[in-house]
Parts: structure tokens; sequence; C-alpha cells
């Protein structure tokens, strides 16, 4: 790869990969998409029925955002008759949101934020409720297709009700063959540089790479390949599976990760 126009820009995000490949490819670099992890739907309608009653009956205090496809598929759940009233009483509690993503999808239905943490994380929204009396409140946890057992262990030690609410979960890759092309491709060095856009993205590769007995070609991939973490808790979950990234935007946006990522890129090429 001796220009910036021959370098490949390896991308395991899933839902909004074609959206992250024509930011590369407007910065003159070749995506390769492989995405490392799915999203299934797997919606608790008792949940969201529970948490719609509170809502409509004033007895939560707080709505917790971690994602913005949570906002988008707790309105999809609910009928559309209903919709504008679950938005009206979600206006009426107050609203936390763990990074810019839950926070533009509710401004979009016209709701406005309440609490958002300095870093977009669970330990940075835990931190934000510090300062706060939490004791006898209701605080509904939108989860993430993972479980947060920190943030609601944190929740329930200050005294509050949780509600949770499940809206989807995450599965395997839905195609394994890329997934392997990717670590094929890493493993040759033909991959500039590869993108993180969340912790079970980062999971998802080495989930897959251990269950394929391919850890060992990743590991050499990755330590040969520019790293780059889309905020601070993918980047810790990079770190914990022995991986430094390097690039770590510090906006946390798939945009500005692609500006910072080239930028690095376009050093090493001049560099080189």
């Amino acid at each position: 790869m001796t220009g910036a126009h021959r370098q490949v820009i390896a991308i395991t995000e899933e839902r909004r990969a074609a959206e992250l490949a024509r930011l590369v490819e407007n910065l003159g670099r070749v995506p390769l998409i492989a995405p490392t992890v799915s999203v299934e739907d797997a919606v608790d309608l008792e949940s969201v029925d529970r948490l719609c009653r509170r809502l409509r009956d004033g007895t939560v205090d707080w709505v917790v955002f971690q994602t913005g496809i949570g906002v988008q598929r707790l309105l999809a759940a609910v009928a559309d008759d209903e919709r504008p009233e679950v938005i009206a009483a979600l206006g009426r509690c107050r609203l936390a949101a763990r990074g810019p993503k839950p926070r533009q999808a509710l401004a979009a239905v016209g709701l406005t934020v309440d609490l958002a943490p300095a870093e977009p994380t669970t330990r940075g929204l835990v931190e934000a409720f510090a300062a706060l009396d939490l004791a006898g409140r209701t605080i509904a946890i939108q989860h993430t297709g993972d479980d947060n057992e920190e943030l609601r262990q944190a929740l329930l030690a200050r005294g509050a009700d949780v509600l949770d609410v499940a809206l989807y979960r995450y599965g395997p890759p839905r195609d394994p063959a890329k997934v392997h092309d990717l670590i094929d491709q890493l493993a040759a060095g033909r991959v500039a540089a590869i993108t993180f856009t969340s912790s079970p993205a980062v999971r998802g590769l080495f989930a897959f790479a251990l269950r394929e007995a391919r850890s060992a070609d990743l590991q050499r991939g990755l330590a040969a390949t520019v790293v780059a973490a889309v905020g601070p808790t993918t980047a810790a979950t990079l770190r914990d599976h022995g991986v430094v990234p390097s690039v770590i935007p510090a906006r946390s946006a798939m945009g500005a990760m692609v500006v910072e990522l080239s930028r690095v890129l376009d050093r090493a090429v001049t560099l080189a």
C-alpha cells in the first residue's frame, strides 16, 4: 500500500456499515466490510408494556438510554397510535443518555436529555448519578444487548427501584466467511486499519477467532494494523483483549473517528 487510495480500512460494524463505508470512501480509502456481530430483535414486550404503563401513570422518575438504537426500538415497539403519548410521557420524566447517539435519537423526537456523563461510558453514568439523591426513585434502564450489571447494581445500591427494558441482543456474525476473510487479510498485512464502533463488535471478533482456532492469526494481524475505537468504552474493551487502539477521537462519533484515522494514516504515509 503505497498511497492513501490503496489503503484498506476494515469495518466491523453491522447496522451502520454502509454509512461508515461511505465515510471511508470519501476520504480516499477502500472499505472492507466484515461485521463481527449481529443485532437481533429481542424485544421484551412485557418490560416495554410495564415501562409505558408506568410512564403514563407518572411513576417513573428517570429513563436511562444507553444507545440510539435503544431509543428507536423502544418507540418502534409501541403501537403507532400510542407513540405520541409515550413520547409525551418520556418528556415529563427525567432522561439520561450515555453518549451522543441516544441524545441524537431523543432529539429527533423532540426530547431533551437531563443528564449526560462527561465520559460516555457505564462508569461515566454511574459517576454522573453519584451526585443525585436516588433513594426511592424509579429508574428505567434501556439495556444495550449486553447485560449491564455494573450500572444496575450501582443504582440499586443508591436506593433506586430499577426497571429493566430489553429491546435487542447481540448474536454471532451473519456472514462468517467475511470474518474469516477479514482475519486472513489482517494476518497477511493487507489491512491498513480496522475500526470498532462498539464493545460487542470487539468481543464478537475475538470470540469468533477463538471458536475458529484463528486467535493467533487475529492477534498477529492486529499487532501490525492501526486500530481505531469510536470512544473510551470500546477502547477499554480492546485493551481488555490485549489491543491498544491507536485512534480514539475526542468526540465519540463515527465521522470523528474516520477523520482522525485518516490523519494518522496520512502521517504514516508521509513518514514512510
